[in-house]
């Protein structure tokens, strides 16, 4: 007998409360607010209207869904899609800086000013790529390939600078010496690329260099605390190695969020100073 499973995704923060509880942190923020729990389904609203809308006019590998219900007043919501699991196996894996980093406006503005300031000519931008929300194909015998099978998790799309998606892949994905050896040549591949799909004629290519750079440090910046955050949820899985593995893990984790500061930390003093001087009182 055939056996086939599909995956009913319904939103929710039970897993952040339960994280952010084992490893010491306050719970209240997620327990009890309704600010939370509206931004939730506005999240889990724009991934239906995604899925919905947008996702049969791409050619992109996007995973199947058979049906979407919004969040109402009467029942949660939830997203009915095909079940990826055999498509690959991932394991769930921030002083000085920190009021620009909680200021409210300085989020605002990257997000939803900045490319329009320098003058970025606008892309659909997933908004949570990273390794986790990228499915691999796999060959008969089940090894992984080199080509994306699915992207998952649409719910944080925005249109903004296609830099911020770059910038999240490669802080949130790589160590700290891949990001970095990435960042000498990813942007000129980048715009090599687009010379590509407009066959070779530069004129359409709707950036510069220069643009992306400065785009893409913008976007580098915002990535920082999620770096930070996210090696305190990746210490959570450490549960049943042994302790050289988990001081091994723990040291490439430090390493990562230190590289990232401390690049962040040159941005601020050079590059971006302008937008610290701007966001730190």
């Amino acid at each position: 007998m055939d056996v086939y499973t599909t995956i009913l995704k319904i939103p929710g923060l039970e897993s952040f409360i339960e994280t952010s509880a084992k490893s010491g942190g306050d719970v209240s923020a997620f327990a009890n607010g309704t600010e939370t729990e509206e931004g939730m389904k506005i999240a889990h609203q724009s991934e239906c209207e995604f899925y919905s809308n947008l996702a049969p006019a791409l050619d992109a590998p996007i995973s199947k869904v058979f049906k979407t219900q919004l969040w109402t007043e009467k029942q949660k919501g939830c997203i009915h899609m095909e079940d990826l699991t055999r498509r690959g196996d991932f394991t769930s894996i921030l002083g000085k800086y920190r009021k620009i980093f909680k200021h409210p406006d300085m989020s605002n503005c990257a997000y939803t000013q900045a490319y329009k300031d320098q003058k970025i000519t606008p892309v659909i931008v997933h908004g949570y790529m990273h390794s986790e929300n990228i499915m691999w194909e796999i060959n008969e015998n089940g090894d992984v390939q080199n080509n994306i099978g699915e992207i998952v998790d649409w719910h944080t799309i925005f249109e903004g600078s296609p830099m911020f998606g770059l910038a999240r892949f490669l802080s949130i994905c790589g160590s700290g010496v891949v990001r970095r050896q990435a960042e000498v040549f990813a942007l000129d591949y980048y715009l090599e690329c687009l010379i590509k799909e407009f066959n070779g004629d530069v004129s359409k290519v709707p950036y510069t260099a220069e643009q992306l750079k400065e785009s893409y440090n913008y976007g580098f910046l915002t990535q920082i605390i999620g770096v930070v955050g996210g090696g305190i949820f990746m210490m959570e899985t450490l549960k049943g190695v042994t302790q050289a593995l988990s001081d091994a893990y723990f040291d490439e984790i430090v390493l990562k969020t230190l590289m990232v500061c401390e690049d962040g930390a040159r941005l601020m003093k050079r590059e971006m100073k302008d937008v610290f001087e701007k966001y730190s009182f």
